[in-house]
């Protein structure tokens, strides 16, 4: 049954350009090996196999993209691929790629080395341009093979990243991203030829062709991308990632629960790594999904919408009207007291960045002060520390909140924290990250305020301090010397 198709992989003439298939489909017996090839192509997994034993994992990789690209072609790279030898049915040309992928996931080489010869990622990322998608999807039966053809090859360029993890986790409660460990020299050769393909563009402008169902790998690789790199964000910028059009489709509360929580990862860093992206974000006016994806169904979602807001909050009040004009305010408040342990630590980092910049939510986020004191006892570490975080915001640029944080018990809350021996796994984590580090530097917020430094002194909040003075970690040093100086400067 290969034996048509192997014969295809064989060197072409040397009139015949590279890369190129060697049948014409002019007449009857080429029409007929056509015929045999095709169903070569429909064995499938063991079929894969063999070509690629027989010619070698780059050569069986070469002709197939040969036999994508060559049925459908894309006007505006004329000239710059191979001639058009031999022509696929949609139907075959979503088998082509899904034996192809095959072929790169057992490739001898590994996925990476078989992808980085010259030529290949270029032309495998070309394979799913919008001008070819579009030809593609013009033919009978054309758009459900574009469906299954930009899936894989999404998946297929995604490999080499299943043998390099991120290291880091992305739901750090600072809302840090997960960050590429250190690369071998083969990824970075990888991820510099996707760079040059402009895969991240050719994925952005494709994604109006899917159905939601279609969307899982293009937008889990175009996430994994965004999260890597600087350049990759820029370049998913460039290509109208956040457009409004784009970001209504990526973001729409009807998408599978794994596409939406990869768009909202993807927004959520361009949001953490550049005040600049700010305006992009609010004119894609994203704000009725966002509002939506908070009271999502899928806790995943509702943590990473939560981590978004908190990301568009964190280098500036920009969003800051906007989150009470929309009706989002209310709806992350309701997440404090969310039964998924990760939205409700996201939900304490929004509020905090909600209370950061300036005093102007303050009055709104009164009704953030109980559920934020009630989190000061979660059974998650870092969830604590957000709340701890978020109470000590709410009193940084004003007193405007000093009662509600006194009748609500916060004071003696965070003096618990700051009274309770930290884990050495926690005391070791970094500056200002524990649970008692961060109360710590809260309470010295709190003493600013004559209300609450008058409640924390009848607590006996001077002896605790003074206490502390003699701990050996250099930070809760430093947070005591500053709530010695606020009390000395008060008189207190």
């Amino acid at each position: 049954m290969l034996e048509a198709l192997l014969a295809l992989l064989t060197p072409p003439p040397a009139s015949t350009p590279p890369n190129s298939l060697i049948l014409s489909g002019h007449d009857e017996a080429a029409l007929n090996r056509r015929n045999m090839a095709l169903q070569a192509l429909q064995a499938g997994v063991e079929g894969s196999q063999e070509i690629a034993m027989q010619a070698g994992d780059t050569g069986a990789v070469k002709v197939l993209i040969s036999a994508i690209l060559a049925s459908s072609p894309d006007p505006s790279r004329s000239g710059k691929e191979p001639c058009p030898t031999m022509w696929l049915d949609p139907p075959d040309v979503a088998t082509a790629a899904d034996v192809l992928l095959y072929v790169v996931q057992g490739a001898a080489t590994g996925p990476t080395l078989c992808l980085c010869k010259p030529d290949i990622i270029t032309h495998l990322v070309s394979t799913i341009s919008s001008g070819r998608t579009a030809h593609l999807s013009a033919q009978p039966g054309g758009a459900a093979a574009v469906r299954t053809l930009v899936p894989i090859v999404s998946k297929i360029l995604q490999l080499p990243f299943a043998l390099h993890p991120m290291s880091g986790s992305e739901s750090a409660p600072s809302s840090q991203p997960a960050t590429p460990g250190p690369a071998s020299g083969e990824l970075r050769t990888y991820q510099e030829a996707l760079l040059a393909a402009m895969a991240v563009t050719t994925l952005v402008k494709g994604l109006e062709a899917l159905d939601p169902e279609a969307l899982a790998l293009p937008i889990s690789l175009l996430s994994r991308l965004v999260l890597g790199s600087p350049t990759f964000a820029r370049q998913f910028m460039d290509a109208g990632g956040l457009a409004p059009r784009t970001a209504s489709l990526l973001l729409a509360p009807t998408n599978p629960p794994s596409v939406l929580i990869d768009a909202l990862l993807a927004v959520s860093q361009l949001a953490r790594i550049a005040r600049e992206h700010y305006v992009a974000i609010s004119r894609a006016n994203i704000y009725s999904a966002l509002r939506a994806l908070l009271g999502h169904w899928d806790p995943g979602v509702r943590a990473r919408a939560c981590n978004l807001v908190g990301n568009m909050c964190r280098h500036g009040a920009d969003f800051y009207p906007a989150l009470l004009q929309q009706g989002l305010l209310q709806v992350l408040i309701d997440r404090c007291c969310d039964v998924d342990r990760t939205t409700r630590k996201f939900a304490c980092f929004a509020i905090g960045n909600a209370g950061f910049h300036n005093d102007s939510l303050y009055e709104p986020l009164r009704v953030a002060v109980a559920p934020l004191v009630a989190l000061i006892s979660d059974e998650e570490e870092k969830t604590r520390a957000n709340a701890a975080g978020a109470l000590g915001n709410l009193v940084r640029n004003s007193s405007l909140l000093c009662r509600e944080l006194v009748t609500a018990g916060a004071l003696e809350s965070l003096m618990k924290t700051i009274s309770t021996p930290e884990s050495s796994s926690t005391s070791s984590s970094g500056e200002g990250q524990s649970p008692l580090k961060i109360a710590l530097f809260s309470l010295g917020n709190m003493c600013t305020h004559r209300e609450c430094r008058e409640r924390l002194l009848q607590l006996g909040f001077r002896d605790m301090i003074t206490g502390l003075s003699t701990s050996k970690d250099d930070t809760v040093q430093k947070y005591v010397a500053r709530i010695q100086s606020k009390l000395q400067a008060a008189g207190a």
